[in-house]
Protein backbone atom coordinates (compact mmCIF):
# COMPACT_ATOMS: atom_id res chain seq x y z
CA UNK A 1 0.00 0.00 0.00
CA UNK A 2 2.81 2.73 0.55
CA UNK A 3 4.28 1.90 -3.32
CA UNK A 4 0.79 2.64 -4.57
CA UNK A 5 0.43 5.56 -1.95
CA UNK A 6 4.15 6.94 -2.67
CA UNK A 7 3.26 6.47 -6.55
CA UNK A 8 -0.22 9.03 -6.26
CA UNK A 9 1.59 11.24 -4.30
CA UNK A 10 4.83 11.50 -6.92
CA UNK A 11 1.93 11.84 -9.66
CA UNK A 12 0.00 14.63 -7.62
CA UNK A 13 2.97 16.56 -7.15
CA UNK A 14 4.50 15.97 -10.78
CA UNK A 15 0.79 17.22 -12.15
CA UNK A 16 0.46 20.14 -9.57
CA UNK A 17 4.24 21.23 -11.22
CA UNK A 18 3.43 21.06 -14.66
CA UNK A 19 0.54 23.31 -14.40
CA UNK A 20 2.51 25.61 -12.49
CA UNK A 21 5.47 25.99 -15.34
CA UNK A 22 2.99 26.30 -17.67
CA UNK A 23 1.43 29.71 -16.09
CA UNK A 24 4.22 30.76 -13.79
CA UNK A 25 5.62 33.24 -13.54
CA UNK A 26 3.37 35.52 -15.73
CA UNK A 27 6.39 38.09 -15.87
CA UNK A 28 10.02 36.79 -16.46
CA UNK A 29 11.95 36.30 -13.57
CA UNK A 30 15.59 35.56 -12.75
CA UNK A 31 16.83 32.79 -10.13
CA UNK A 32 20.09 31.97 -9.78
CA UNK A 33 20.97 33.59 -13.01
CA UNK A 34 18.48 31.25 -14.57
CA UNK A 35 15.81 33.22 -16.86
CA UNK A 36 12.31 31.37 -15.27
CA UNK A 37 8.98 32.22 -17.31
CA UNK A 38 5.68 30.46 -17.59
CA UNK A 39 6.06 28.21 -20.49
CA UNK A 40 2.73 29.50 -22.44
CA UNK A 41 3.16 33.20 -21.57
CA UNK A 42 7.02 32.47 -22.86
CA UNK A 43 5.69 31.27 -26.55
CA UNK A 44 3.00 33.91 -26.71
CA UNK A 45 3.42 34.25 -30.09
CA UNK A 46 3.60 30.71 -30.61
CA UNK A 47 0.70 29.44 -28.81
CA UNK A 48 -1.45 32.97 -30.27
CA UNK A 49 -1.08 31.59 -33.65
CA UNK A 50 -2.36 28.21 -32.42
CA UNK A 51 -5.28 29.96 -30.47
CA UNK A 52 -6.33 32.06 -33.66
CA UNK A 53 -5.89 29.04 -35.87
CA UNK A 54 -8.21 27.00 -33.71
CA UNK A 55 -10.69 30.07 -33.23
CA UNK A 56 -11.00 30.21 -37.28
CA UNK A 57 -10.98 26.51 -37.97
CA UNK A 58 -13.69 25.40 -35.02
CA UNK A 59 -15.68 28.17 -33.03
CA UNK A 60 -16.21 30.63 -35.65
CA UNK A 61 -15.72 29.06 -39.50
CA UNK A 62 -17.64 30.17 -41.95
CA UNK A 63 -19.63 27.09 -42.00
CA UNK A 64 -20.73 27.75 -38.31
CA UNK A 65 -21.66 31.11 -39.62
CA UNK A 66 -23.70 29.98 -42.31
CA UNK A 67 -25.48 27.66 -40.16
CA UNK A 68 -26.07 30.08 -37.74
CA UNK A 69 -27.79 32.37 -40.60
CA UNK A 70 -29.58 29.66 -41.86
CA UNK A 71 -31.02 27.47 -39.60
CA UNK A 72 -30.31 29.47 -36.33
CA UNK A 73 -32.86 31.62 -34.24
CA UNK A 74 -32.89 34.33 -36.81
CA UNK A 75 -33.36 32.74 -40.17
CA UNK A 76 -36.55 34.94 -40.52
CA UNK A 77 -33.97 37.67 -40.80
CA UNK A 78 -31.82 36.41 -42.69
CA UNK A 79 -34.37 35.99 -45.16
CA UNK A 80 -36.12 39.51 -44.63
CA UNK A 81 -32.54 41.31 -45.49
CA UNK A 82 -32.21 39.80 -48.36
CA UNK A 83 -35.31 40.53 -49.88
CA UNK A 84 -34.77 43.90 -48.68
CA UNK A 85 -31.51 43.62 -51.12
CA UNK A 86 -33.10 42.32 -53.83
CA UNK A 87 -35.95 45.00 -53.49
CA UNK A 88 -33.58 47.55 -53.33
CA UNK A 89 -32.28 46.90 -56.70
CA UNK A 90 -35.73 46.97 -58.27
CA UNK A 91 -37.06 49.97 -59.56
CA UNK A 92 -39.18 52.35 -57.56
CA UNK A 93 -42.51 51.53 -59.06
CA UNK A 94 -42.57 47.69 -58.72
CA UNK A 95 -45.09 47.44 -55.92
CA UNK A 96 -45.15 45.86 -52.33
CA UNK A 97 -46.52 42.81 -53.86
CA UNK A 98 -43.14 42.26 -55.31
CA UNK A 99 -41.24 42.59 -51.65
CA UNK A 100 -43.71 39.83 -50.60
CA UNK A 101 -42.98 37.49 -53.37
CA UNK A 102 -39.23 37.97 -52.65
CA UNK A 103 -39.55 37.47 -48.83
CA UNK A 104 -41.01 34.09 -49.65
CA UNK A 105 -38.60 33.55 -52.43
CA UNK A 106 -35.77 34.72 -50.31
CA UNK A 107 -37.17 32.12 -47.07
CA UNK A 108 -37.36 29.02 -49.07
CA UNK A 109 -33.88 30.05 -50.92
CA UNK A 110 -32.40 29.94 -47.05
CA UNK A 111 -34.31 26.82 -46.24
CA UNK A 112 -33.21 24.96 -49.41
CA UNK A 113 -29.52 26.45 -48.47
CA UNK A 114 -29.91 25.10 -44.44
CA UNK A 115 -30.84 21.60 -45.93
CA UNK A 116 -27.49 21.66 -47.53
CA UNK A 117 -25.08 24.02 -46.49
CA UNK A 118 -22.21 22.39 -47.75
CA UNK A 119 -23.39 22.64 -51.46
CA UNK A 120 -24.02 26.36 -51.44
CA UNK A 121 -21.22 27.33 -48.57
CA UNK A 122 -18.16 25.40 -49.11
CA UNK A 123 -17.57 27.77 -52.51
CA UNK A 124 -17.73 30.91 -50.22
CA UNK A 125 -15.61 29.79 -47.25
CA UNK A 126 -12.50 31.21 -48.22
CA UNK A 127 -14.02 34.73 -49.47
CA UNK A 128 -15.59 34.75 -46.02
CA UNK A 129 -12.59 33.63 -43.87
CA UNK A 130 -10.32 36.08 -45.63
CA UNK A 131 -12.95 39.09 -45.26
CA UNK A 132 -13.43 38.20 -41.74
CA UNK A 133 -9.59 37.86 -41.22
CA UNK A 134 -10.99 36.19 -37.94
CA UNK A 135 -7.36 34.02 -37.17
CA UNK A 136 -5.55 37.42 -37.93
CA UNK A 137 -7.66 39.45 -35.65
CA UNK A 138 -7.18 36.46 -32.73
CA UNK A 139 -3.31 36.24 -33.36
CA UNK A 140 -3.32 39.70 -33.19
CA UNK A 141 -5.34 40.51 -30.50
CA UNK A 142 -3.44 37.92 -28.53
CA UNK A 143 -0.31 38.69 -29.04
CA UNK A 144 -0.47 42.29 -28.46
CA UNK A 145 -1.89 41.43 -24.54
CA UNK A 146 0.23 41.90 -21.78
CA UNK A 147 1.59 38.82 -19.80
CA UNK A 148 -0.49 38.86 -16.96
CA UNK A 149 -3.93 38.92 -19.15
CA UNK A 150 -2.78 36.56 -21.62
CA UNK A 151 -2.41 34.03 -18.34
CA UNK A 152 -5.65 35.31 -17.45
CA UNK A 153 -7.50 34.63 -21.19
CA UNK A 154 -5.66 30.47 -21.47
CA UNK A 155 -5.91 29.92 -17.80
CA UNK A 156 -9.20 29.37 -17.24
CA UNK A 157 -9.42 26.58 -20.18
CA UNK A 158 -7.02 24.94 -17.50
CA UNK A 159 -8.55 25.89 -13.83
CA UNK A 160 -11.71 23.77 -15.05
CA UNK A 161 -10.10 20.51 -14.99
CA UNK A 162 -7.68 21.63 -12.76
CA UNK A 163 -8.32 18.89 -10.09
CA UNK A 164 -9.00 16.21 -13.02
CA UNK A 165 -5.89 16.96 -14.00
CA UNK A 166 -4.34 17.01 -10.97
CA UNK A 167 -5.57 13.77 -9.42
Amino acid sequence: WTLAAGGALVGLVTDWAALKILFSPVEPRRFFGLKVHGLFLRRQAEVSRDFGAFVASELVAPRHLWAALLAGPRRSNVADRIADALAAELPADVGADIRKRLVAVSARGAAEMAADPAAYTDVTADFVADSLRIESSVVDALGALPGAKFERVLHPVFEQDEVTLIA
